[in-house]
């Protein structure tokens, strides 16, 4: 098995354990907590998320580079962190000095500021594993996170059954995560900064600088808007729903890690052609794979919600329906957005991206008054789908990528998703045939 193949069954089986560990965590926190607590937390969340939004620029993807193109790991994260901390300090500042203004620094504000901190500085530690191409330490690191997340939460309720331990029970995993990576960072040492390194960073990073953080601002902005116009358990019934979503996406997400440095690979040689060939077969392969998936969970929303959230939360019936035709829409087209990152023609993503921030917001506005939460979902669902459009119609346009229309296999298309599941999955699929000459 290569070690692409390894890296992503590693990648998968971890996202698998790790969902289903959040899936009974948010299970427990729904039931204890209800939709209110939970809205409190994510207009909250959401709240920091629109300032620590700031706090990338671009750099994460930088430093995933550079580790892989130097295999230094040493200098390129004592670099790398020098520079995430201090944008961090900065947006400490500005979130504490925000917070005071409006009024909502509270207990509940500083533990989910420490949770952002933590969190980010720790996903700014174990990024650095994926440059290197080596998969277990991160997925080790956050599934065990989870788990003591969910036997903290079990202590946490029988104490504080509020917006206070909600909340706590957030911060546990973060502080774990964090050290873990306190850990890693020190079999990393002595950790070194480059300035000449840290200039590379940054001209690599800046045509990510407001991509990255439009991307984090679209997701934060939902409570805030919905929060204006309704109560707070519509913010909650919407964060339920999301909730569950998330577990979806990663899970999608983790058949894409690898996609890019392999597309990379065929760009540097130049195989417009194979590239054609394997994005396609990465839609198909995504499509099979996900579809039946995302079917099974439409049929049966109602009692998934349900027994997952409780009663309470069926509201967030028709808001998660609306999510998983969202999801279906990222599935399809992520390969394309992977080659159009690959092949260096990202530029106009910029515009992209902003256009749909202003169509979320905009849509959101007007949807959000009228249908509450699933308005919000709605609006998200348009801008993600005008989103991939553009970015497609981009690629098509400078490279000639054509979208994948024909689903059938013939005896080349048998070759090459052959080679896709090998790369893929093999061991998932205990699939192993004999190429096709």
């Amino acid at each position: 098995m290569s070690q692409f193949g390894r890296n992503i069954i590693t990648q998968f089986a971890a996202n698998g354990l790790g969902g289903l560990v959040s899936f009974i965590t948010i299970s427990v926190s729904a039931r204890i907590f209800g939709p209110i607590v939970f809205g409190q937390v994510a207009y909250l969340v959401g709240f920091l998320g629109v300032i620590m939004a700031l706090s990338d620029f671009g750099l994460s993807r930088a430093h995933v580079h550079f580790t892989a193109f130097f295999n230094q790991p040493k200098q390129t994260l004592g670099t790398f962190l020098t520079l995430k901390l201090t944008i961090l300090s900065a947006c400490l500042l500005i979130a504490l000095i925000t917070g005071a203004i409006k009024g909502q620094l509270s207990w509940v504000f500083i533990i989910l500021l420490a949770n952002e901190i933590f969190s980010r500085i720790a996903d700014a530690t174990l990024i650095t594993f994926e440059g290197l191409q080596q998969a277990w330490q991160p997925n080790l690191s956050r599934f065990i996170a989870k788990i003591i997340k969910l036997l903290g939460l079990g202590v946490i309720i029988l104490i504080y059954k509020n917006v206070f331990g909600y909340s706590l029970s957030i911060l546990i995993e973060s502080i774990v995560l964090f050290s873990f990576c306190l850990y890693w960072l020190w079999r990393f040492k002595p950790l070194q900064f480059s300035f000449p390194l840290a200039k590379k960073y940054f001209h690599y990073s800046l045509p990510f600088a407001l991509i990255i953080p439009l991307s984090y601002f679209q997701d934060s902005s939902l409570p805030l808007i919905l929060r204006h116009y309704h109560s707070v358990e519509a913010v909650g019934f919407f964060a339920g729903a999301y909730g569950l979503f998330g577990f979806i996406k990663t899970l999608s997400g983790s058949l894409m890690t690898y996609f890019f440095p392999k597309i990379s690979s065929l760009y540097s040689l130049r195989q417009s052609a194979e590239i054609q060939r394997y994005t396609d077969l990465a839609v198909k392969f995504s499509a099979l794979f996900f579809a039946p998936f995302l079917l099974l969970l439409f049929l049966f929303r109602y009692p998934l919600i349900s027994l997952i959230l409780g009663d309470k939360f069926l509201p967030s019936v028709p808001v998660f329906a609306w999510l998983l035709l969202g999801q279906f829409i990222l599935i399809i087209f992520a390969p394309y957005d992977h080659v159009l990152f690959a092949t260096r023609n990202h530029q106009p993503i910029i515009w992209v991206s902003f256009l749909s921030l202003i169509l979320l917001i905009g849509s959101n506005y007007l949807l959000a008054p009228h249908y509450g939460a699933v308005g919000s979902a709605i609006s998200l669902v348009f801008s993600w789908l005008f989103g991939c459009l553009g970015n497609f119609m981009i690629l098509a346009r400078r490279t000639g990528m054509r979208f994948c229309t024909d689903f059938s296999f013939g005896k080349k298309e048998v070759k090459y998703f052959d080679a896709l599941i090998h790369s893929f999955s093999p061991a998932g699929f205990w699939y192993n045939r004999k190429k096709i000459s």
